[in-house]
């Protein structure tokens, strides 16, 4: 699946299910805010594609000052192999 064939906004589970990640990692990812996100009344929670890009162009060292705690960020699909 295409990042463009996704929607432009995404539930935690759709998150999971493109980042092949559980859904508990992708709601930690969205609690801890390295992936933005809008909640939608009380209970429903939302991701921007726009935020779900960011997070796989930066990881989550936008969000963090502390390295220890950044992702390893990911290259677009179709783009070869995480950097290291």
């Amino acid at each position: 699946m295409s990042i463009d064939d996704l929607p432009e906004v995404l539930t935690v589970p759709e998150v999971a299910e493109y980042l092949r990640q559980s859904r508990n990692s992708a709601y930690a990812l969205v609690a801890s805010g390295a992936i933005r996100s809008v909640r939608v009344g009380t209970r429903a929670i939302r991701v921007p594609k726009s935020a779900l890009i960011e997070f796989l162009e930066n990881g989550d060292a936008a969000q963090s000052d502390d390295a220890s705690h950044s992702a390893t960020p990911l290259r677009k699909e179709g783009s070869g192999h995480a950097q290291e």
